[in-house]
């Protein structure tokens, strides 16, 4: 609905909202224009109710949104907060990475071990050559 006219005739006030192409606000308004009543200087009591009525439901509309958005954004921290509880139970409950360096740190121990007797054998093999 928007606002086709505010009309006062000095004592009355003739408000006219119009939710099409103002074609039919239009006529009403030039009708009783051609009939004695002025426009208004300023809004008249029911120009400013019906304003503040706009203002009120576009806050209202405002709210709304902000409050879908707000609910929209803690569902996903919700959803967020789950996954990462599941990741992190699964990552505490995955003994993986402990066994591959604890088999990491054998492994080294046995090449060592390895390279030490290589050293010996070399060695044991100089000192027969002599």
């Amino acid at each position: 609905m928007q606002q086709a006219c505010d009309l006062t005739d000095g004592t009355q006030e003739l408000y006219v909202e119009d939710a099409g192409g103002q074609s039919y606000g239009d006529s009403i308004c030039s009708q009783e224009e051609s009939n004695g009543w002025s426009p208004e200087t300023s809004p008249g009591p029911i120009a400013v109710q019906a304003q503040q009525q706009v203002s009120a439901n576009a806050s209202a509309s405002a709210a709304a949104s902000q409050a879908q958005q707000l609910q929209q954004a803690q569902e996903a921290l919700s959803s967020d907060v789950a996954t990462l509880e599941n990741d992190s139970s699964a990552l505490n409950n995955d003994k993986s990475l402990s066994q591959d360096v604890t088999s990491m740190q054998n492994d080294y121990a046995t090449e060592q071990k390895d390279y030490q007797t290589e050293q010996s054998d070399w060695v044991q093999l100089l000192w027969r050559d002599f």
